[in-house]
Parts: structure tokens; C-alpha cells; sequence
């Protein structure tokens, strides 16, 4: 017979078999098709936890010389603590086509040998495949304990796709071939070039306009050292204290989270004195909190009534009063008998609260 097809009534008619599918049949066609390894995303994929006997073995499946496994609940595995030294070993699945089982084992080599034994995988006898690597100690502390990556897929022994590999299959060249594409460094993405695909980093015209706004970047992920030339740079302050911007001085500090607020007030001016300089003082509620800013102001106009003539001398104070508040103090001279509307602006600056 040169040709054959599955899976038919077991009739004996065409490619039918007369008296049922052997398991042999069975696990060569699913090794065919699907390989052999640990099978993606099924329950926690057969991970291996520990660091002293017994390891654990997480719930998942996996495809062992073309027989299926499942296990649904840990299972623990008792690793025998060495006498003469370190020693290498792995867990594994083991296919045993006598009894009839797939189970998960502990294969160790010869106590003091601290290599990783070899498998056996004699197809329709023993076969094993590897779940994890691992070295025991004399004290019976397990080291160096490394998950195994291979997984099952379409493909064979050569599968088309493949977890925590750093190529993919495919057609890079727009022909039928299948070809593997590595990517050659970290940080690349796989991107059309012409009529062939590759590894390389994305152009300019890679990303659609609006197609990346700020649920897409992290928090305080861009900062000065990654601004434009046309965005203002804020990297040095001085002062006397590296948290309070208030400390006069002329030590250079790097600041941390900025933030700027600003806005416009009025205070108003409505009793005057004859012999002591008159003020007024007006709360302002940050829209957020800083630590300790710099504040400034600046006036926008003064209206008295009745007008003033000279306007007399006025001026303005800011200052912090906690994490969200700001007190701004309006002062003018004595001898005025106006009432004054004075109107400020302000900017408080500093390290975020």
C-alpha cells in the first residue's frame, strides 16, 4: 500500500481498517501531526516547582511518543538526596508501552554525578520526554532548576510554532517555501519590507496617526532625556534642599515627578488704614498636590473705586501652606481710602506630592 488515509469505519472497506486502530497507529499519526512535548495552554502546563524533595508538577497535558497525557491536579515527586555529591537529574513523562502508562518520574544520575542523565526514548518500548532539569545537593536542596521550553504542535519533529523560541516559521519571501526568521537582537518587531518579512524596527510610516495614545504608554514612562527640541527640558534645579524648592542655595539637584499649576485670581480690598500697610489674603485649592513648590505671581490689573490718582503702591506674597493649598497675601500702602480689586496671576511648581 503506497497511500492511506484516516480515520475510517473499521469495516474493511477502501482505507477502512478491518479490526480497529492499533494504539502504535494511533500515536504515530498523532506524532505526526502534533509532535511531541508539552501542549499549550492547558491548565498550568506541566510547570515544575521546588526546592527540596518532593518537586511538584502543575496540572497541564502533553503529547509523549505520540500517546496523550493529562493530569489534572499536582502531583509530587520524591527526589532521593544524594550521599557522595551533587547530582544531575530531570523529571520527566515516561511512556511505557508494557504497562500501558504515561507518569511523570524523577530520572537521576549516579549519585555524585552532577551532569543532566541522558533520555531514553525508544519508540513503542520506554520513551521520555523532559519536563525540567535540576542538581540536588547532599543536603537536599535542588538547584539550578530549569523549566523545559519544547512544546507540542503542528508539525511533527519539526513544529511550526513554538513557545519561547526566538524565530518563527513561515514565508518571508512571498514563495511556498517555509523558512525560519530569527530575530537577531532584542527589542525588534517582525515588519514588511517590500514583498519579504523581517525582523526590524518599525518606520515612520510603520505607526497609523492617533494609533497610540496614552492608555498605550506606562506612566511616567517618557521623560526630558527622550523630549524633542521643541519641548521645554526641565533636568537641573538649584537650591539648599533636595526635596524642598523653597531652600535658597547653589547645589544642583535632579529633580523627580514635576508638576506645574497655575491660574488667576482676584483679591479684593474693601478698608484702609492710615498708619499701618493694609493686606488681604486669599486661599487658593491646587488642582493637585505638591511638595513644597515655588510659586510666582504676577498682577494682571488694579481697579480701585474711587479711582486713585496716583494708583498707590501695591504688592503681592505667595506661599505654600500645605500639599494643596497656596496663600496668596495682597499689600498696599497706607493713606489710600479706595477699595481695590486687584487681580493675579499665579504659577506653583514643584516635586509632586
Amino acid at each position: 500500500m503506497t497511500e492511506a488515509s484516516r480515520f475510517w469505519n473499521t469495516n474493511n472497506e477502501e482505507d477502512g481498517a478491518s479490526s480497529g486502530y492499533t494504539p502504535a497507529q494511533i500515536a504515530s499519526w498523532m506524532k505526526a501531526v502534533f509532535g511531541e512535548g508539552i501542549l499549550i495552554g492547558i491548565g498550568s502546563e506541566l510547570a515544575v516547582s521546588g526546592s527540596a524533595s518532593p518537586l511538584s508538577v502543575a496540572d497541564g497535558a502533553a503529547l509523549v511518543d505520540g500517546l496523550f497525557y493529562e493530569n489534572n491536579a499536582a502531583v509530587e515527586l520524591t527526589v532521593t538526596t544524594p550521599s557522595v555529591g551533587i547530582t544531575g537529574g530531570r523529571v520527566i513523562l515516561r511512556a511505557d508501552w508494557t504497562a500501558q502508562t504515561v507518569r511523570a518520574a524523577v530520572l537521576l544520575n549516579t549519585d555524585g554525578v552532577a551532569d543532566i542523565p541522558d533520555l531514553t526514548q525508544t519508540s513503542r518500548t520506554t520513551y521520555e520526554i523532559c519536563l525540567a532539569t535540576f542538581q540536588i545537593e547532599t543536603d537536599g536542596d535542588i538547584i539550578s532548576l530549569t523549566i523545559e521550553t519544547e512544546r507540542a504542535s503542528f508539525g511533527g519533529t519539526n513544529p511550526q510554532i513554538v513557545l519561547n523560541s526566538l524565530g518563527v516559521l513561515g514565508n518571508p519571501t512571498n514563495s511556498e517555501d517555509v523558512a525560519e526568521m530569527i530575530s537577531p537582537v532584542d527589542g525588534l518587531s517582525l515588519v514588511r519590507n517590500g514583498t519579504s518579512l523581517e525582523f526590524g524596527q518599525l518606520t515612520s510610516n510603520g505607526i497609523a496617526d492617533d494609533a497610540v495614545d496614552t492608555d498605550q504608554i506606562a506612566d511616567d514612562a517618557v521623560d526630558d532625556v527622550k523630549l524633542g527640541s521643541r519641548v521645554p527640558k526641565f533636568t537641573d534645579r538649584q537650591g539648599g534642599d533636595a526635596t524642598d524648592w523653597n531652600s535658597p542655595g547653589a547645589s544642583n539637584y535632579t529633580p523627580g515627578n514635576i508638576r506645574a499649576y497655575a491660574g488667576a485670581t482676584e483679591v479684593l480690598i474693601t478698608s484702609w488704614y492710615t498708619t499701618n500697610v493694609y493686606n488681604n489674603d486669599y486661599l487658593v485649592t491646587l488642582p493637585g498636590s505638591l511638595s513644597k513648590p515655588i510659586i510666582f505671581t504676577a498682577f494682571l490689573s488694579i481697579a480701585t473705586t474711587p479711582p486713585e490718582s496716583p494708583v498707590q503702591v501695591y504688592s503681592v506674597i505667595a506661599e505654600a501652606l500645605d500639599n494643596n493649598h497656596i496663600g496668596i497675601h495682597a499689600y498696599r500702602a497706607v493713606g489710600s481710602s479706595s477699595y481695590a480689586t486687584i487681580r493675579i496671576a499665579w504659577l506653583a511648581i514643584g516635586p509632586e506630592a
